[in-house]
């Protein structure tokens, strides 16, 4: 199933590649626990074409492992950004309804952190996980449908 999936996944995002807008403005490096990450705010790109935008850079879409994770990388958004943004994650339930997932790992997702109502899978169309910076009272994740333009924030593993 897992190859299956793994195919499937390729050929969307070959398919789904496509030019995305840049503006030199909005781009921010920074570290947090071993992991390196780049939050580009003014590209737009829909689910697929993130993760292609990612790999591109030799990174991939952020996955948010553990809570004190999530709260590290939102509290970094929080001293970059000054009003309300929403992000692409590699969250994703595109291969079961029933079950969220790290389209980059794999994993099964086991800490959520929903906004207020969320996820509420509006139009039957919302299979990925957006990060909704500054919009929720609690919480910062967000159903979303996988085909909406959002900013980016790649991931890769510290080099030793």
């Amino acid at each position: 199933m897992k190859v299956v999936y793994l195919i499937l996944v390729l050929a969307v995002v070959t398919q789904a590649f496509s030019d995305v807008t840049r503006n030199e403005t909005g781009r921010h490096w920074f570290t947090l626990r071993g992991k390196e990450y780049f939050i580009e705010e003014n590209v737009k790109a829909n689910f697929w074409t993130a993760v292609q935008y990612c790999y591109h850079h030799n990174m991939q879409l952020v996955s948010l492992g553990t809570q004190e994770e999530n709260d590290a990388l939102y509290n970094e958004v929080d001293q970059f950004l000054a009003g309300q943004a929403e992000f692409w994650s590699s969250g994703s339930r595109i291969a079961n309804d029933d079950d969220w997932i790290w389209l980059t790992t794999g994993r099964p997702i086991k800490v959520f952190n929903w906004g207020d109502g969320e996820p509420n899978n509006k139009d039957k169309k919302e299979r990925c996980i957006s990060l909704y910076y500054r919009h929720y009272q609690n919480g910062w994740w967000n159903d979303e449908n996988c085909d909406n333009e959002l900013g980016v924030i790649c991931e890769t593993k510290c080099q030793d």
